[in-house]
């Protein structure tokens, strides 16, 4: 299975984030990584990032969730507009 890419946004001018979904050895991992490249190159992934089992997925999003409500708290960023 190749990345699905779920997500992306940029860093800074040469980086960004993407969020893909991917198996290696038959178990599905989240990764959450940085891609670097420079004008006209592809983009290329980097070390800096994570690799989650897909199993563990409700752990991190309560944690995200728990992440956002204090980044609200110390008003850091605004409240969700859900």
């Amino acid at each position: 299975m190749a990345d699905e890419v779920i997500a992306q946004f940029q860093k800074n001018s040469r980086e960004e984030i993407r969020v893909t979904v991917n198996e290696f050895k038959k178990n599905k991992y989240i990764h959450v990584r940085t891609y670097v490249g420079f004008e006209g190159d592809e983009m290329k992934p980097t070390q800096k990032g994570i690799a989650i089992a897909v199993e563990l997925f409700p752990e991190l999003k309560k944690a995200m969730k728990l992440l956002e409500a204090r980044l609200v708290e110390q008003g850091l960023i605004d409240p969700p507009q859900d």
